[in-house]
């Protein structure tokens, strides 16, 4: 687990395994920008990476993306849904 290194770090491996189709690595980036650890608070992404996980059958991040839904405003759901569209798309396109 990655959660050991500095949270910088952190969030670089758990992005670079997140884009390689790593279910457990998209829900981490969800938590960390979630809680805003190693960059600003973003729900929009986090609301993307929770999205991608649950679409894999993680139950912890279909739970926390129905959490977070709640505190989103219109926009940020909005930004939160187009990037979880567009992260989808491209992990397909990589993948073939």
């Amino acid at each position: 687990m990655l959660w050991h290194l500095p949270p910088k770090q952190a969030l670089y491996w758990f992005g670079e395994a997140a884009a390689r189709d790593d279910v457990q690595s998209q829900y981490n980036l969800g938590l960390m920008y979630a809680n805003g650890e190693a960059s600003p608070q973003d729900y929009a992404m986090a609301y993307a990476m929770f999205s991608l996980a649950a679409a894999k059958g993680h139950k912890d991040g279909k739970e926390n993306r129905d959490n977070i839904l709640k505190k989103m405003s219109p926009g940020q759901i909005e930004k939160g849904q187009k990037l979880s569209t567009e992260f989808s798309s491209n992990l397909k396109k990589s993948s073939n």
